[in-house]
């Protein structure tokens, strides 16, 4: 059905014979502009309906540039508008910065334009980057103004123009105006208005890291849930292969696709043979698929001991946190220059990647396993191949598209303005309270872990273990009480940095948890390049996909585990899973179970039966903790 054409003088006269006490007068009108002068659909635009932070006055709404998993386009916030009945307050800048102060709580994530309207004059303010001051506003005063001024002063309002496909296209195609252009922090001497941008830009920046986590999760959900059936029908070749001919200790090499029985017999032994063949052949045709269902997926559940029915929810959690907690690292070594010139998660990066894109049908995982490559010459811990990589094999458009749009989301953020405070508890985040639990995983606020540092007593020389570290918390706070707090006073050099770090160790069953862990601690000290260049990234001490509480006499050179589960420890600190042991991820082996028996000899209140965290206790005091000095 068209929309009933009105009269544009009409609107604006109605605006501004709008008298003191009727400001709610102005929102019809105001609603008439955009819908029949700016042409959005009617249902796009609202009035007085609550948003991100609030009920502003008009609310205009564009498409997000992606679908929810029902496949709704999605809409955001794109324009707020704030009405006033007083005459010329937005008129004097003044007036407007603090009418602004108090009302910028209605920008959105994806807010672009911030509009005052009174009965003097409108007011255009872009919110989405750059210079966000009265300057920069675009002032329309209303008397004598014509539908075809209008028209020409509003054209960055258009609807043709709006939404993030708009600046989806842009981003695309290289264009590198929109990037970097938010800063989130400002110096105790800026301006007030460079201290108000900066907080709008980190309140949209956590936002964006909620927003960014919930639809790569739905996106790679949907992406595992397209493969189940394979999945299932590759596990269930290996397990018939392994039902005739028995299973190896090494029953599949993820590398080679080679399953491995115990034929017994030279004629069983060739049928082995042929089968293997036969097998590699098809797992060949999609090897992601085989070492998710043969190793991925089975050692995921085997770590973390969720049961079946949430193996793939929760596995889908990790693999997409993964994915952001790096791409959040690559946007800084990108920002502060560690690839030189080069982006590869940024403008050009992305720009270069659309010709193949385009050409070979490739997938944004595609360009994502290019920028691991990159980054992990820099820092390699942090994108070592793990069995949450396997998207690189998945073509799926529309986890490829969550990917570009999560790529197009923090390319516009400073990341050299990004300081240690702003990140201080970013893994709530990432994973909301019923996810982590699901996972075993509880949140610790930094100020707790902070105040049990204290007590600990950690200074510049401790040596620190958290065996069940999650995402570094209780290591973030030491490396802060050691050095990280002298570091901001200028009392610490980057040596001292370094052997900090070599005295900071960590350990999680969880792939996701202990990356993360490492990729907090690198935002530490990341502005410190000129030293890092210098002298290299240091060699933190994180290791994962160990149990801690597990005997650990078989850890071997290559272990990195070997390293860390010493006798050397002034402070073992954390706060471990609080479950019963058989009930839990930290799930005992046979022989952990009678080691712990054993010791009752000794302590006759340990048990293998007892919580895990106990259990934490006990290792902490028997096997990492110094031994007290004798008087």
């Amino acid at each position: 059905m068209a929309k009933a054409k009105i009269s544009f003088d009409e609107a604006i006269e109605k605006i501004k014979a709008t008298p003191a006490g009727k400001e709610a007068s102005m929102y019809g009108p105001i609603r008439d502009l955009f819908i029949h002068v700016l042409d959005y659909p009617a249902a796009d635009v609202d009035i007085d309906t609550s948003g991100e932070g609030g009920r502003p006055d008009v609310t205009v709404r564009a498409p997000a540039g992606y679908r929810d998993p029902s496949g709704k386009n999605v809409k955001i916030d794109w324009i707020v508008v704030e009405a006033k009945d007083e005459h010329n307050c937005f008129l004097d800048a003044g007036q407007r910065e603090t009418i602004f102060g108090k009302k910028s709580k209605y920008v959105g994530t994806h807010t672009a334009w911030f509009v005052m309207i009174e009965p003097t004059c409108l007011v255009l303010r872009y919110v989405g980057g750059g210079d966000l001051s009265a300057a920069a506003d675009i002032v329309i005063v209303l008397a004598g103004l014509t539908e075809a001024e209008f028209q020409a002063k509003t054209v960055a309002l258009k609807a043709e123009s709006a939404g993030v496909s708009q600046q989806l296209e842009q981003f695309r195609n290289g264009d590198s105006s929109i990037i970097a252009v938010e800063k989130l922090w400002s110096k105790d001497a800026a301006s007030k208005r460079q201290v108000e941008q900066a907080r709008l830009s980190r309140k949209r920046f956590f936002r964006q890291i909620q927003e960014s986590t919930i639809h790569l999760q739905a996106a790679v959900s949907g992406a595992l849930a397209r493969l189940e059936e394979e999945i299932d029908e590759y596990a269930g070749m290996a397990n018939a292969f392994w039902g005739e001919f028995g299973k190896a200790d090494d029953g599949f090499d993820e590398h080679s696709l080679i399953l491995r029985g115990r034929p017994e017999g030279p004629d069983n032994a060739r049928k082995h043979d042929r089968e293997a063949a036969r097998l590699k052949r098809v797992f060949a045709k999609a090897p992601h698929v085989a070492r998710l269902a043969l190793t991925g997926l089975p050692q995921f559940q085997s770590r973390t001991g969720v049961d079946d029915a949430k193996l793939h929810e929760l596995f889908s959690i990790e693999t997409a946190n993964l994915i952001l907690a790096r791409v959040l690292l690559l946007r800084f070594f990108e920002d502060h220059g560690f690839f030189g010139a080069m982006r590869y998660v940024c403008n050009g990066g992305v720009a270069a990647f659309q010709e193949m894109k385009m050409y070979f049908k490739e997938s944004y995982a595609n360009l994502l396993e290019y920028a691991y490559h990159r980054g992990s010459r820099l820092y390699a811990s942090a994108f070592e191949a793990t069995e949450l990589d396997w998207i690189f094999g998945s073509g799926d458009d529309a986890l490829s598209s969550a990917i570009e749009l999560t790529l197009f989301r923090f390319s516009r953020y400073d990341f050299k303005t990004v300081k240690g405070d702003i990140l201080t508890g970013i893994y709530d985040r990432f994973m909301n309270r019923d996810q982590r639990k699901k996972l075993g995983e509880f949140y610790t606020p930094p100020s707790i872990a902070r105040y049990m540092v204290k007590r600990m007593g950690v200074s510049r020389y401790s040596k620190v273990f958290d065996p069940a570290c999650g995402s570094g918390t209780f290591l973030i706070e030491s490396y802060r009480a050691m050095i990280g707090n002298d570091l901001e006073r200028g009392a610490a050099e980057y040596t001292d940095i370094l052997s900090a770090f070599s005295r900071i160790a960590g350990n999680d069953l969880n792939t996701f948890s202990a990356v993360l862990s490492q990729i907090q601690l690198l935002w530490q000290i990341l502005a410190l390049k000129d030293d890092i260049e210098q002298c290299g990234f240091p060699d933190l001490l994180v290791t994962a996909k160990v149990n801690s509480l597990v005997e650990g006499d078989h850890w071997t050179a290559l272990d990195r585990f070997a390293e860390i589960d010493v006798q050397e420890y002034d402070a073992v600190i954390g706060n471990p899973p609080y479950v019963r042991a058989e009930r839990s991820a930290q799930a005992l082996d046979e022989r952990s179970q009678q080691e712990f028996e054993r010791s009752r000899n000794e302590f006759p209140g340990v048990s293998s039966k007892l919580n895990a965290y106990a259990l934490f206790l006990y290792r902490a005091l028997d096997r990492w903790a110094k031994l007290a000095k004798s008087i």
